[in-house]
Parts: C-alpha cells; structure tokens; sequence
C-alpha cells in the first residue's frame, strides 16, 4: 500500500492467513508469520511457515517451513529471523537463517510472547502474555545468531505490564502497553 495515497499496489495470497509482519530495521525486506491451524498429535511436517518479502522489488522470494508455531516475530538488517512460539507453555523462541530457514538457537520462554528488537538488533525484548501479571525478559543476539536469556524484570508484579513491549527508538527504554 503506497501510504500517502492509499493506493493498493500489490497483493499476495497464502494458503493459510497471515499472522505477525516483520520490517527489518533498514527497510528492505518484510517477513510474514504463517501458522498452521492445529494439525493434531499426530501430525508431521512443520508447525508454521515463514514467507520473505524483497519490498525494493515487491516480490515473495522466500517460503519455508519452521518447526514452531509462529507467535511474535522480528527481523535483523543482518539476516536473522526471531521467533517466539504460540503453542506449549514453556517453550522456546527461536533464531532463523532469513536466507534458508535454518535453525540458529533457540532459548526457553514462554508461550505467546510478543517480542521487541532494539535498535542495537543484539538485544531483544520479549512480554509473556499468559501470566498475570506480564513479565518482560530481555535476551542478547550475537552475529551467529546465538539468542542467550539474560534477565526477567526485577519488579514483577509491581506495576502493570499487560502483554506486549517496544524498544525506543534509540534504545534508552522500553515501552509496555
């Protein structure tokens, strides 16, 4: 959608419907969550699928499986793909290869947690959303792709922090809802 005009230059379409989008921070490329609806226990094949997007071209140049349910999702300039699960109760958020879908690492955490990348892109942020009270967790990312949990936030329970996290734009602070 050109967003001056509002006018719709392209459209896609996917066999299931789309869930989170993903900007990388210097603008070139979209990602979009696919999750599949529940397949059943006995399932096989993968739990969602990751669609690429090159914005200069407006083109779908990538689509591939992921063993994980897709909930959050952000992007690095860089070529990595940071996913948190929608499924299980601990489980993990996983790093991608933006370029062949290949797991990097993966860390604990919890379902349904929306995540934040700060502007750094070796620091995210993620907000569980099935506690009560919500916690924020902050995780580092090295340019391997490695993801490390390094802290939950010290006050929880103390003020309200009710689902979902953004970074800063120059990263001093994190904003809840």
């Amino acid at each position: 959608v050109d967003l001056e005009t509002g006018y719709v230059e392209r459209t896609f379409t996917f066999p299931t419907s789309p869930g989170r989008l993903a900007v990388t921070p210097d603008g070139a490329r979209l990602w979009v969550a696919l999750p599949i609806p529940s397949q059943g226990p006995n399932a096989s094949g993968p739990d969602g699928f990751l669609a690429g997007f090159d914005l200069a071209r407006q083109v779908k140049d990538r689509q591939y499986g992921i063993p994980v349910s897709p909930f959050a999702l952000v992007a690095t300039t860089n070529g990595q793909l940071v996913v948190s699960s929608a499924t299980g109760q601990w489980t993990e958020t996983w790093v991608f290869d933006a370029d062949t879908g290949t797991p990097l690492s993966d860390e604990r955490s919890r379902h349904g947690t929306h995540l934040a990348l700060h502007p750094s892109e070796t620091i995210l942020y993620g907000a569980n959303t099935d506690l009560s009270p919500s916690d924020i967790e902050r995780y580092d990312l090295d340019a391997a792709g490695n993801l490390v949990r390094r802290w939950d936030s010290i006050y929880h329970g103390d003020h309200r922090m009710p689902g979902n996290v953004w970074a800063s734009r120059r990263g001093e602070g994190v904003v809840t809802r």
